[in-house]
Parts: C-alpha cells; sequence; structure tokens
C-alpha cells in the first residue's frame, strides 16, 4: 500500500498489523459477540480504525492493547443498535450456540480444556480472565482497557478464579490445572 507509514504502525506495513493480530482480535470479538456476523462486522471495523487512525503506535503491545480495546468497544456498539433487540428470542438462541460451538473450535485447535471452562463463564469474568492469563495482561492495563477501576477488575478476578475453580474441581482430569488456580483462589 503506498503512501503507509511503516513507521505508524510499530514498525509494520497494515497488512502485516492485520495478520499479526487478526486472531487476538478474532478471539475478542467472538468472545464478546452472540454470532459469527456481529463479530465479523466488529473485526472488520477494528482494523478500519486501525487504518484511518493517526495514532502512531510505538510498540507491539501498544497496538495490542488499542485494537483489543476498540474491539471491545465496537461490541458493545454492536449490542446497542436499537434493532439488535427485536431479534426472535430462538433465533437469537441458534446463533449463539452456533457461536459457541465455533469458538469452542478454536479452543480444540489451540487446546487447551481450561480455556473452554473460562469461556463458559458469565462475560464480566470471561474477558478480564480471558486478558490476564491467555493475552498477559496485568490488572491495570486490563482497567485501561476495559474503562473500569482496578478493584473492580480484581473483584471480577476473584470470582471468575472461584467460579472457574468450581467447574475445574468437578472434572476429574484438570488436577493441575485446578492446584495452581487453587493457590491463586487463595
Amino acid at each position: 500500500m503506498a503512501g503507509i507509514d511503516v513507521d505508524r504502525f510499530a514498525g509494520m506495513d497494515f497488512e502485516t498489523a492485520l495478520r499479526y493480530f487478526a486472531n487476538t482480535v478474532t478471539r475478542v470479538c467472538k468472545l464478546h459477540c452472540n454470532n459469527e456476523e456481529d463479530a465479523k462486522d466488529c473485526f472488520q471495523n477494528t482494523f478500519l480504525k486501525l487504518f484511518q487512525c493517526k495514532e502512531i503506535f510505538h510498540t507491539e503491545e501498544h497496538m495490542k492493547a488499542w485494537l483489543i480495546t476498540v474491539a471491545i468497544h465496537e461490541c458493545a456498539d454492536i449490542f446497542r443498535q436499537s434493532w439488535k433487540k427485536h431479534i426472535q428470542l430462538h433465533e437469537n438462541m441458534s446463533s449463539v450456540l452456533l457461536q459457541k460451538e465455533e469458538l469452542r473450535q478454536l479452543v480444540i485447535e489451540e487446546s487447551d480444556d481450561t480455556l473452554e471452562m473460562v469461556l463458559e463463564l458469565p462475560i464480566k469474568y470471561r474477558r478480564v480472565l480471558y486478558l490476564y492469563y491467555y493475552e498477559q495482561y496485568s490488572i491495570q492495563e486490563i482497567a485501561k482497557i476495559l474503562s473500569a477501576s482496578e478493584n473492580t477488575i480484581k473483584t471480577h478476578m476473584a470470582r471468575g478464579r472461584k467460579k472457574l475453580y468450581d467447574k475445574l474441581s468437578n472434572t476429574q482430569n484438570n488436577d493441575w490445572n485446578m492446584v495452581q488456580l487453587k493457590e491463586e483462589v487463595l
């Protein structure tokens, strides 16, 4: 793409940035949306905003945090649209079940049983645990990304860990994960 300043995107051109962060943004969008079409729209809008953005990203981590924040906001915007509130329940439920199955396939590809259990948690716990454990963000960074206080994030982390611990303790094959999580809960 001629005329695109490579230095704007942490030393990458736009197409490289798109390929590099596509999986992360896809997971965030699928995590927050009720169906595949909405997740694709959010993904597309997120990268469109990156393309149009005048901000200069000095590091990959800065760009990643910015993309995750924009993706979360795009997903929230989808739910704020008034026409989305009038979808019939049975249509919405079938799309949610389909989306969860697609998300489970992504989990299976990554072969992480614990991630599958994290994805079954309520959204407020799911997203903080995902950002903390799978995207390696600190509590302070998560608070900034989600526009919430650090105490709120800590509370959601503690409650999410407790719920996850309860789920893991009900399964027999996750002994190591359960021990590690129990240490963090206590």
